[in-house]
């Protein structure tokens, strides 16, 4: 995004988000309260627009028109940055006026007179003081609403076109929305919360209100789902919502650096030199080359250290980061908590530092450099490992998570990509990017709820939650793992991130034999526990766990009855 963003200001803004799931005559909608409450977490999170909590109102069930015309009202006469209101629900059609109604409990579709009229909600919308209003219907016959804005006889018509005004709609006039039985969240409103909070792929800087509604349609028509609508009014498509947490800027890493050929080395107010051929050159001696790895916080490139004539691995705080103190620590705290760990199976850190790069200080971490892919490198290449080398993998890898807690650092982002497996087949854990020291974690009550990070598919349900944890949370993302390896897919799989993240709270898996037949039954009672909802009822450790693997293998050697020994990966684990 060029120029200066146009941001929401949370303080002088309200949000009324309305959803009725509770019918007396018409089908319930259980999936509005997961969208209400979805929503709500993204309108009032520091981290998306921002509203202090107070200043958004949740309405669950309304059974008469004044429980949302009253705070609507209220919200409307209260707000002069941005109003914003969203309904989920049944929507009825009058045949007479052929206006939209939106579903309340006792609703029926023969008397939409026992409903809200969405010209009440345009009224309300309509007396705002604020300059920008946003309104979000998720139903059926939604797109009625559209007719109603864009009529120049409307008075809300005349008044959208000097005041910013965006209608989204998840249908056409004369279509039902769709809200599969037995999904968490409607299927517009589920795109919408994802787009909010797991970004846009390849996308901009910052998600626009025209950025999430192209990018929610384009996932909905991608689906076969009806896809959306809307009407703009003035700029306010180019509002801010969020941050894109999935923007990758160009690397900054390249080019020219200034200070470039000049004999000295880095020091205050001085940028990182070049060497002769153009590379560039931390703290005198790392020679910084081709690229490895390229994360949403960092990135990996190969280096050389010219003092010691060996090859290395730099991580290199993003630039455009490297101006923010709260990224800063996050990557400092990485480099003493890794450095802190000397394993066979964790990456080793060698050295860390910060260089002056175009102004900016930015700190990098020096780590060994590992000849070999990641595991995820396997899994995509559709590799089906021995039972037998999965479980002494497993091994490796439980066993360097215990050390880590033994030291007092749960890890809380174990998952293929950042896992080594080496030329020779061995397990290099590394990326304690968002590690935390166990005594941070257990300082935090059930007042205070840890920052909920981390990758869905092997997240365990406690950190979902935003609870605090502790090793076991580790354990639960190695079964996901290990799961896998053997059958082929993780767990539990969904079309977005909020979908599987639900799965991993509520639902139980299937052993991993349900998918990947001749999975010996002990294995898949193992995986099992590991992937108990509760942590008291999961290993107790890294080392329990990693016990219990090594009993199967020795059982299982002695039968000698590994079925799968026939086929080999790339290379063997160990």
């Amino acid at each position: 995004m060029s120029g200066t963003p146009d941001l929401l200001v949370g303080g002088l803004s309200r949000a009324v988000l309305v959803g009725t799931g509770r019918y007396t005559y018409l089908p319930d909608l259980p999936a509005v309260a997961n969208n209400l409450w979805g929503l709500n977490s993204l309108v009032t999170g520091t981290a998306h627009l921002g509203l202090p909590a107070e200043n958004a109102t949740v309405i669950l069930d309304p059974q008469t028109p004044s429980e949302v015309l009253k705070p609507l009202r209220q919200a409307a006469a209260e707000a002069t940055d941005t109003l914003i209101v969203y309904y989920a629900g049944h929507g009825l059609q009058d045949e007479d006026d052929l206006d939209l109604h939106l579903g309340l409990v006792h609703s029926h579709v023969d008397s939409p007179e026992d409903s809200l009229a969405y010209s009440a909600v345009r009224k309300a919308v309509l007396r705002t003081r604020a300059r920008r209003r946003i309104v979000i219907l998720d139903s059926c016959f939604s797109g009625l609403a559209m007719g109603a804005m864009s009529d120049p006889a409307q008075t809300l018509a005349g008044q959208a076109a000097i005041e910013g005004v965006y209608l989204m709609c998840s249908a056409a006039p004369t279509a039902a929305a769709l809200a599969q039985p037995g999904e968490p969240y409607t299927a517009f409103t589920e795109q919408l919360i994802a787009v909010l909070s797991t970004g846009i792929e390849d996308g901009p800087e910052f998600v626009t209100l025209d950025g999430a509604f192209s990018d929610v349609r384009g996932r909905l028509a991608a689906r076969k789902r009806p896809v959306p609508r809307r009407q703009v009014r003035e700029s306010i498509g180019s509002l801010v919502l969020v941050r894109n947490v999935r923007h990758v800027p160009p690397s900054p890493y390249t080019g020219h650096v200034p200070g470039a050929g000049t004999d000295r080395g880095p020091g205050p107010g001085t940028a990182g030199r070049q060497s002769r051929d153009g590379s560039l050159v931390l703290a005198s001696r790392y020679r910084v080359g081709a690229l490895l790895e390229r994360g949403g916080m960092a990135e990996v490139r190969e280096a050389h250290d010219d003092r010691l004539d060996r090859a290395v691995a730099v991580k290199l705080l993003r630039q455009d980061l490297a101006r923010d103190a709260g990224f800063q620590a996050r990557f400092r705290r990485e480099a003493r908590s890794t450095a802190s760990l000397n394993h066979p199976s964790i990456v080793a850190i060698h050295d860390t530092g910060e260089e002056d790069i175009d102004g900016v200080l930015v700190p990098y971490i020096v780590m060994e450099k590992v000849n070999g892919k990641t595991l995820r490198h396997w899994l995509d290449a559709g590799v089906r490992f021995p039972h037998r080398d999965v479980l002494l993998a497993g091994v490796s890898l439980l066993r360097a998570l215990d050390y880590s807690h033994a030291c007092g650092i749960v890890h809380r982002d174990v998952k293929p990509a950042n896992i080594m497996v080496t030329l020779t087949g061995q397990i290099k854990v590394m990326d304690f990017g968002i590690a935390q020291m166990l005594a941070d974690t257990q300082q935090q009550t059930g007042g205070v709820t840890a920052t909920v990070i981390g990758t869905a598919q092997y997240l365990a349900p406690e950190a979902m939650s935003g609870d605090p944890v502790d090793g076991r949370a580790d354990l639960y993302s190695t079964g996901c793992v290990l799961y896998e390896m053997l059958a082929g897919r993780p767990p539990f799989i969904g079309d977005s991130p909020i979908r599987v993240a639900e799965a991993h709270r509520r639902e139980q898996p299937e052993p991993p034999s349900a998918h990947a037949p001749g999975i010996p039954a002990e294995l898949d009672a193992l995986l099992l526990r590991a992937l108990n909802k509760s942590p008291d009822d999961r290993f107790s450790s890294g080392e329990e766990m990693a016990e219990a693997l090594n009993e199967v293998v020795a059982r299982r050697d002695q039968r000698t009855a590994w079925p799968d020994r026939t086929t080999e990966p790339p290379q063997s684990l160990c």
